[in-house]
């Protein structure tokens, strides 16, 4: 089965020429890190945290994690997990085999790991057509292909938000790597506070930005209730930092973080994006 991407000529180029140059661009934009990725390590990262929001937008901001993933030791699979914004599906929704296609070329889904993943879980499913129209996964893919190609990926979305969900998804993933032997990097994709004004956007993110650094799940999911924080990814990022803990991460730290404020020069209306590591 062959996903088609859903959002491209919308959140990115269509035209594989042109998309090439909006990610370089993306790298380069003066809100990015500056420069392309560097060489290679053998320095391990577990996790990263990217927006998905258009490339116009957060691409910039996405750019600081997909430096350092493109700097650091290759991963045999990349899990990743996103906010199911359309409504359809399971609730907790591994994408099962195949490919899913973009402008730059098809990439693999690492069908063994997806089937370990759910064989583990509880509450997960291999559902491929939760992920049809669903953007916040498609939107990381070009940036993967950029730094990482040919290696497979495992898709979920989660349309379950409190923490028994998050706990499934994390340790499935942990156990199929452990049963199959690979290591893994954790994508969670997320924007975070929407449509509110630039200054409480950053002051409720910033909340939140503070539960990320210390790795604390609880808090986090605790911040985004109480203080209604428009966080569309909490899950996804709640789920990963548990699954990275249990593989030794030690520590979290925040690369960049902006809002559209600062690339439409207007801070009446802004949606906030971060891009963090967990390492």
């Amino acid at each position: 089965m062959l996903r088609l991407p859903a959002v491209a000529g919308q959140h990115y180029f269509a035209d594989t020429d042109k998309l090439e140059l909006q990610i370089k661009h993306c790298f380069t934009h003066e809100l990015g890190p500056g420069a392309l990725p560097g060489e290679r390590s053998d320095k391990r990262i577990h996790g990263i945290i990217v927006p998905h929001g258009a490339f116009m937008f957060s691409g910039a901001c996405a750019a600081h994690a997909y430096k350092l993933i493109g700097e650091s030791a290759k991963p045999d699979v990349v899990i990743i997990v996103g906010p199911n914004h359309t409504g359809t599906g399971a609730g907790l929704a591994v994408y099962p085999a195949g490919a899913w296609k973009t402008p730059l070329g098809e990439v693999k889904v690492d069908e063994a790991f997806a089937k370990t993943i759910v064989k583990h879980g509880e509450m997960l499913d291999l559902d491929e057509m939760a992920h049809q129209y669903e953007p916040s996964i498609e939107t990381q893919l070009p940036f993967l292909q950029f730094v990482l190609p040919d290696v497979p990926i495992v898709p979920i979305l989660m349309m379950i938000h409190d923490m028994d969900a998050c706990d499934d998804v994390a340790f499935s993933i942990v156990d199929a790597a452990e049963e199959m032997k690979k290591k893994v990097l954790i994508i969670a994709s997320s924007d975070f506070s929407h449509f509110v004004p630039a200054r409480v956007a950053s002051e409720l993110d910033d909340l939140v930005l503070q539960n990320i650094e210390k790795l604390d799940e609880e808090r986090l999911m605790k911040t985004i209730e109480r203080k209604k924080v428009s966080m569309c990814g909490f899950a996804p990022v709640s789920a990963m930092m548990v699954a990275c803990k249990e593989m030794g991460a030690k520590s979290a730290r925040v690369l960049k973080y902006y809002t559209s404020g600062e690339i439409l020069n207007d801070n009446t209306q802004v949606n906030g994006y971060a891009s963090c590591v967990v390492e």
